[in-house]
């Protein structure tokens, strides 16, 4: 997806992109940011650690599966290109230093995942935000960002 980040006479935005279902939309749009949720957050043993990250690799096994099953249904139902933007979502949850600082940040502070991705993640997307382009052997996107949380 794309957006003009320089806002039209009328404070609009105009992003573009592949549609995840028929039809057209009209409403308000709404920015749910991972600030909005509540994490409850609770201390943990040392004892407790390796159980806390195997959770953590748990999840991230859970995610990759979801995420290949909406790739694989985008193929199928819109092509191989339009399915190749999804490598991009997979490498997200590769990203070794958003990963070893969960793992650092578990270990160092025992506290439950949940509320260690939730301190970890703001700078992780910062640093993300500064990425101009994502290479895959699949293919090649161009990240527009507009520089927000």
């Amino acid at each position: 997806m794309t957006a003009n980040l320089l806002p039209s006479a009328t404070g609009e935005l105009e992003f573009k992109g592949i549609g995840v279902s028929p039809g057209t939309a009209l409403g308000p749009a709404f920015l749910l940011a991972a600030e909005d949720e509540t994490v409850v957050e609770r201390e943990i043993t040392a004892a407790e650690v390796p159980r806390e990250l195997q959770r953590f690799a748990e999840a991230l096994a859970a995610t990759r599966e979801q995420i290949r099953d909406v790739q694989q249904r985008v193929r199928e139902t819109l092509g191989a290109e339009s399915a190749t933007i999804f490598e991009a979502h997979l490498l997200v949850l590769e990203d070794r230093g958003f990963l070893d600082e969960v793992a650092r940040s578990v270990q160092a502070t025992r506290r439950n995942i949940e509320a260690v991705v939730r301190d970890v993640a703001p700078a992780t997307r910062r640093r993300w935000k500064t990425w101009a382009t994502i290479t895959s052997g699949n293919g090649r996107w161009t990240c527009v960002t507009s520089g927000g949380a």
